[in-house]
């Protein structure tokens, strides 16, 4: 192996570690001529059916010394995308869009609250404008937030988006009464 490619390994694990291990997913676009950090997932989670739930989603303008960790030092919040950016929530079929609404007192952080009924493979699609350019990007849970995407691939979205990698996984709500205790008579 060359050492190149031994300092690139290097560098992709100090990724991985630097990110704080949690249920959510990671993606690092780049849209025109910023890398934003786009971390996403459940409100509540784990999630069980029936239970208050939603979109969780936090967008940085990435520290470029660590670009996957949003504790990082240069990592800026976003604000101000609840006026550009929709969510809509995905599951067996059928779909709703949401709009975004900031959290208080955390800037760069969003919610879109819902309660999901079944338990079931949920994709989140986030479209709109960020940075002024057009994004659609879709998020799919996994099973308990199991098999957690590591790929630092470089991807065009199209329209000036570039995916830049994706740490991380959330998990699918589950029936809610595998969580109940006692069990129902």
């Amino acid at each position: 192996m060359t050492i190149a490619r031994c300092l690139a390994l290097a560098a992709a694990a100090a990724l991985f570690a630097a990110a704080p291990a949690h249920a959510h997913q990671r993606q690092l676009l780049r849209v025109g001529d910023t890398d934003y950090l786009v971390v996403i997932g459940s409100l509540n989670e784990p999630v069980y059916t029936g239970d208050r739930s939603g979109v969780d989603l936090t967008v940085l303008a990435a520290d470029p010394t660590a670009p996957f960790d949003s504790r990082a030092a240069g990592a800026k919040p976003v604000t101000g995308l609840d006026q550009t950016l929709e969510v809509e929530v995905k599951a067996q079929g059928a779909s709703k869009v949401y709009a975004l609404r900031p959290v208080y007192r955390n800037p760069g952080k969003y919610e879109a609250i819902f309660y999901p009924t079944v338990a079931a493979t949920y994709a989140y699609r986030l479209f709109g404008t960020l940075g002024g350019t057009p994004i659609d990007v879709t998020f799919t849970c996994t099973p308990r937030g199991q098999d957690p995407v590591e790929d630092l691939s470089v991807v065009p979205l199209g329209g000036g988006v570039i995916r830049k990698g994706i740490v991380g996984a959330f998990g699918c709500p589950v029936d809610r009464a595998e969580a109940e205790f006692p069990p129902r008579r």
